[in-house]
């Protein structure tokens, strides 16, 4: 179990609270603001370098006596330069964040209108696509983040330097085939790498200014090595374990104050074991020493809350053996020991993982905080190489954000892109098009009257048939905004450290990254398996109700009809508990919007990829869907991602695998999200941990992809919504992410508190 963390640790955690800086946020705002006016005739990418530049010139960078790392993260409220036209209160706070609201605060027809200065001419059904987008957004159809998420190019900058990306710039700025616009980019990437250079120097000159208020040696040795480092890693490759870590903080913090998204870290224990193994042989630092180092990074990232921060953990190497080190040991450590909801950690399962680390594991999932998630590598390097990433590069993938897979420093691709509600699809059908919500109405590809449905085939045909047109009018609009939206938010330091966008002379989300994907991912898939279960049973088979009448009780959200919600809640089999005829409903629906999703091209040359997970969108969703025939009334939350709708699984954890294991995860490179929830008290019995430990490996030997675990009790979530001031530091997970509890909008807390809670495994 956790340890209790160094003096110089508890220090820095009980001044947390000093990192954040309202003045920074706000000043980034206005300078970026001022330079874009100045500079409205020139192309974005150099206003917005330009704009960079003088805010690292001016931004506080202090580093405080108590400190073992320079950094200071935190979120910041961005709008002119921001890649997502987000909306932020005047007051906003950047040591808060609060999902206070279901609603989104994203606007996409700000988003649309961006682009549309880069676009041709646009057709009719390019207009209808990206007008479905908008308002299917406002009516809780899709959900749209135009910008992914992303791993850093941590190893494509930290071995090398600054100074030789510079020297690559040069040489690609040298080449006379490049375009005006290539240039430019090029140029952008000049001035910010500059200006990064300057800005850790500035680093240097603060840890030498808080030598002078040290209160012993021990402090200022830090502050020494501290200003030692930055200055040396303004042009150099890190040369040592510390400095590795170092420049990861500030690596991480250069490319999140140019951008907001979700900028992941990757594979950074094997990044940094060749310096700590290094280290420790030549006696430069102890194994305690290591760990603070790591425990002052967590706390760095963590000032960024919330922000979907992924370090990956564990997997194989290049010939497919174990990869996991002592580095992998000191951030699982690190987990128990700095119980923030930043940054998110992760673990690719090996099956030769040995027994002690699978101990560590354990401890660190009993703590209940969500971390870490288990990922199966035999069944996602398969997944990558089926999507076109080559074999050399596939081993090597990471995950970013929640649960989506990347190769880190090579790939940019919206995962975050597109989230459709099968949910609003049947409900469209039912109610003519027209949403029962906003009384909006939308595209079909055909409206059939109820009465003219004869069997539940032609239903089930009908709906795959709706689902199809939704998945290919949403890419539709997807790729519309893809093929322009880098030119008005270009992200020129991430850019920087992604491999080929130099020598391309290209951005990120241009053509610039070697792999270039775009995503859609889905919602509700386990109440529409539940859902057309209930419609076969109790309109075609026992002729209970027409069509017709089940779309009355519907409409009164049962009132009158309990009978209805009570049959198809009770009466029907529930797809998560090992029954045959929901499980492969569910499978099969899987199985074709993938095959559809997977083969529509992409506007960068490559193609689309499904995902089902679901981050918060189950919730929100369920928010802005009208009841469904699986007995749920309108406003509750939809299932997580491809868990069994909250209480349907009944048949224990074992049963719940099984089920999910039938969907076939051989092409989802955008994730999925499996999450159970275990009461506290399982894991202190050693026999349970045995059969944790073997239902893990059951699952991903079936096939399973991802699996994530809650462990807290009912009653701790039913107090913390009660008095929230008590439980400001409770984490749980989500849907791929784990947040404070007390920041979740109310349908997402008791979406959570409505999960299963297993109490043991079936033999």
């Amino acid at each position: 179990m956790s340890k209790k963390v160094s003096a110089n640790i508890q220090t820095i955690m009980d001044h947390f609270e000093d990192y954040f800086n309202r003045q920074n946020s706000a000043l980034r705002e206005d300078i970026y603001s001022e330079v874009y006016e100045e500079r409205s005739e020139e192309p974005y990418c150099l206003r917005q370098a330009e704009a960079y530049t003088r805010f690292l010139a001016e931004k506080n960078t202090r580093v405080y006596p108590f400190d073992l790392l320079a950094g200071q993260m935190q979120n910041y409220r961005m709008t002119l330069s921001q890649p997502l036209p987000e909306e932020y209160p005047e007051d906003y706070n950047p040591a808060e964040f609060h999902m206070g609201s279901r609603n989104s605060h994203i606007n996409v027809q700000a988003e649309v209108d961006t682009v549309r200065p880069y676009l041709p001419p646009l057709s009719d059904d390019d207009e209808a696509a990206l007008s479905m987008l908008v308002r299917g957004v406002k009516a809780g159809y899709f959900s749209h983040y135009e910008i992914g998420h992303v791993v850093t190019g941590f190893d494509n900058v930290i071995p090398v330097g600054w100074a030789e990306l510079d020297r690559q710039i040069a040489v690609s700025l040298d080449d006379p085939d490049k375009t005006d616009e290539q240039r430019d980019t090029l140029k952008a990437m000049h001035i910010s790498l500059r200006a990064i250079q300057r800005y850790f120097l500035r680093y240097a000159a603060s840890a030498e200014t808080a030598m002078e208020e040290a209160e012993n040696n021990g402090q200022r040795k830090n502050l020494k090595r501290i200003a030692d480092a930055c200055r040396n890693l303004s042009g150099y490759p890190a040369g040592s374990f510390f400095e590795a870590v170092q420049f990861t903080v500030l690596l991480q913090e250069v490319v999140t104050l140019e951008t907001k998204g979700s900028m992941s870290l990757g594979r950074i224990d094997q990044l940094w074991n060749p310096y700590y193994v290094a280290d420790i042989a030549a006696g430069r630092i102890t194994p305690q020493d290591a760990q603070d180092m790591v425990d002052a990074w967590h706390i760095k990232l963590a000032g960024t809350i919330c922000s979907y921060q992924n370090v990956v953990i564990g997997g194989c190497d290049a010939q497919g053996r174990f990869a996991g080190n002592e580095v992998t040991r000191l951030i699982l450590t690190s987990t128990q020991n700095i119980r923030y909801d930043q940054p998110l950690i992760s673990l690719r399962y090996h099956k030769d993982m040995p027994g002690d680390l699978w101990e560590q594991i354990l401890d660190t999932i009993q703590l209940g905080d969500g971390f870490p998630a288990l990922f199966n590598d035999d069944v996602i390097i398969p997944a990558c190489i089926k999507n076109g990433v080559a074999p050399e590069d596939a081993w090597d993938y990471s995950i970013v954000g929640c649960v989506e897979t990347c190769i880190g420093g090579r790939e940019y691709s919206n995962t975050e892109e597109m989230r459709i509600n099968w949910c609003k699809v049947l409900e469209m059908m039912l109610y003519g098009g027209i949403c029962p919500v906003t009384g909006e109405r939308f595209d079909m590809r055909e409206i059939i009257p109820l009465e003219d449905i004869k069997s539940y085939e032609q239903l089930f045909g009908w709906y795959k048939s709706e689902l199809d047109f939704i998945i290919r009018r949403a890419a539709h609009a997807c790729n519309l905004i893809d093929s322009a939206f880098h030119k008005r938010y270009p992200a020129t330091v991430l850019s920087i450290t992604i491999k080929d966008c130099i020598e391309k002379g290209e951005s990120a989300g241009g053509l610039g990254p070697r792999y270039r994907y775009s995503t859609i991912s889905n919602i509700g898939m386990a109440n529409m398996a539940d859902s057309l279960i209930a419609i076969r049973t109790m309109v075609f088979e026992k002729k209970m109700l027409t069509l017709t009448e089940l779309r009355d009780a519907l409409a009164a959200n049962f009132k009158g009809y309990d009978w209805v919600a009570s049959y198809a809640k009770n009466a029907c089999e529930k797809y998560g508990n090992d029954k045959d005829e929901p499980d492969r409903l569910a499978a099969e629906l899987v199985g074709y919007a993938s095959d559809i999703i997977g083969n529509i091209a992409n506007s960068r040359g490559f193609h689309f990829y499904p995902g089902y997970y679901g981050v918060m969108h189950h919730a929100i969703f369920g928010a802005m869907t009208g009841a469904t025939p699986d007995g749920r009334q309108a406003g509750i939350s939809l299932a997580n991602a491809l868990s069994p709708v909250q209480g349907a699984d009944v048949s224990g954890p074992t049963a719940t695998i099984n089920s999910v294991t039938r969907c076939k995860a051989t092409n989802w490179k955008d994730g999925m999200v499996l999450d159970m929830k275990f009461s506290p008290s399982f894991f202190t019995q050693p026999l349970h941990r045995k059969m944790f430990r073997a239902l893990v490996q059951t699952y991903f030997e079936q096939g399973g992809m991802e699996i994530q675990f809650n462990v807290i009790g009912r009653e701790t979530l039913l107090a913390a919504q009660r008095e929230p001031e008590k439980y400001k530091n409770l984490v749980v997970r989500v849907s791929g992410f784990s947040a404070y509890f007390v920041s979740l909008f109310p349908e997402l807390q008791n979406e959570i508190i409505a999960r299963t809670e297993f109490s043991g495994i079936e033999a």
